[in-house]
């Protein structure tokens, strides 16, 4: 008998199903499959056709067994992590970060690697590190997700514009390391990643409206209606940081002045801390600065900026979007206790203040990282999907 006669040819409402199934092993963990049927909503028998699909094509493994009642234990699932894993990879102003993850997002292993400062050295530095973390493990690899800031265009893949990262502009990582590594591989913008993670594994998971606001490098935002991501005419959508709030200000990576990134993310402090101490300072000494005593006053005057500008941005996403919850993703918050309730003190100053009263903002839990890992699960998924109804 073949597969497509014991578990049904796919269909929309298949698809439908297994996305649901492998969003409730993602988000919940080791299951049953009558758990599975009674937290989703899907018949047992569907949910049983779904799993056997998924175990055969080694995206589930068995992880023990439970017993449910006074009958035989019930087997357990969940989403392959010793059988089988991804590779991620984040690419950012200040670091590359390669690893392993279980196709739940969780990451098992992390290469953290300076930044390069060439496409060609980008390529080869994720795949010496891919081959390195593939040979410390005996689990199969599936694929690789590919996670950056910047504009990319779907269809070709290609990079269309990274001011924080230029040499990326005009390329194409996803089929250039595909190539290189013999993985398929997936390539998704730095806040779909962000998205993806924190809808999977971080503060979003019941969530349906709510926004994640990264201000690592760049200043990047996701916001999600009705538990979908808003993406734009041609998915290039949240560029927040591009907005110009000190027309007369630095120039940016977009070739502007006074970009809302430029004065208001981790990287932009870290510059002016460079430029006042006549040296490079990177953002891990931007954080023990920021948290050594004495105080310094000028740092203390330009975080007080950059606090009054990240207010401007929340407050623009808070009246143009009214999410339920702002996710922050980022550092220089958290490096001292007092600058997240300086924040929110001056969020109301920048919008409807009966919209900030209903919006919570809180830390995000997740990063690109885990986004990029679930990003090539989602395709994997998607291609055979696909390969079963051509077949």
């Amino acid at each position: 008998m073949t597969r497509s006669e014991t578990t049904g040819r796919p269909n929309l409402a298949r698809r439908v199903n297994v996305g649901a199934v492998v969003r409730r092993l993602q988000v919940a963990g080791p299951r049953s499959r009558a758990q599975l049927a009674r937290e989703t909503g899907i018949s047992f028998p569907t949910v049983t056709k779904v799993c056997d699909y998924l175990e055969e094509l080694q995206l589930v493994e068995p992880c023990g067994e439970q017993r449910e009642g006074l009958g035989r234990p019930s087997r357990l699932l969940r989403m392959a992590s010793t059988s089988a894993q991804v590779v991620a990879v984040s690419i950012g102003p200040e670091r590359l970060r390669v690893a392993t993850a279980g196709l739940d997002g969780q990451i098992l292993e992390e290469r953290l690697l300076e930044a390069p400062t060439s496409y060609d050295r980008l390529c080869r530095l994720v795949v010496e590190a891919t081959r390195q973390l593939q040979r410390a493990s005996s689990a199969k690899t599936l694929g690789l997700g590919i996670a950056l800031p910047g504009l990319v265009e779907r269809e070709s893949e290609t990079v269309l514009a990274s001011p924080n990262v230029p040499y990326l502009d005009g390329q194409t990582p996803s089929r250039d390391l595909q190539k290189r590594t013999g993985l398929e591989a997936a390539l998704v913008e730095s806040m779909e990643a962000a998205f993806l993670a924190e809808r999977v594994r971080g503060e979003a998971t019941d969530l349906d409206d709510f926004a994640i606001l990264n201000y690592r490098g760049g200043m990047g935002l996701a916001a999600a209606s009705s538990g979908r991501l808003i993406q734009g005419a041609d998915g290039l959508a949240g560029e927040l940081g591009h907005i110009v709030v000190d027309p007369g200000g630095r120039r940016c990576g977009c070739g502007n002045r006074g970009c809302l990134e430029t004065v208001a993310t981790d990287v932009s402090l870290a510059k002016t801390a460079s430029r006042r101490l006549r040296r490079k300072v990177s953002v891990d000494e931007l954080i023990d600065l920021l948290g050594a005593s004495p105080r310094r006053s000028w740092l203390e005057a330009e975080v007080r900026r950059a606090l009054d500008f990240m207010a401007m941005g929340i407050g623009t996403v808070v009246n143009l979007v009214n999410p339920r919850c702002l996710l922050l993703l980022g550092r220089f918050l958290e490096a001292r206790e007092d600058l997240f309730p300086q924040l929110l003190d001056r969020v109301p100053r920048y919008c409807v203040p009966r919209l900030a009263e209903r919006c919570e903002i809180r830390h995000a839990r997740t990063d690109t990282l885990q986004g990029a890992a679930l990003a090539i699960v989602r395709a994997i998924i998607a291609r055979h999907a696909c390969q079963e109804t051509a077949a």
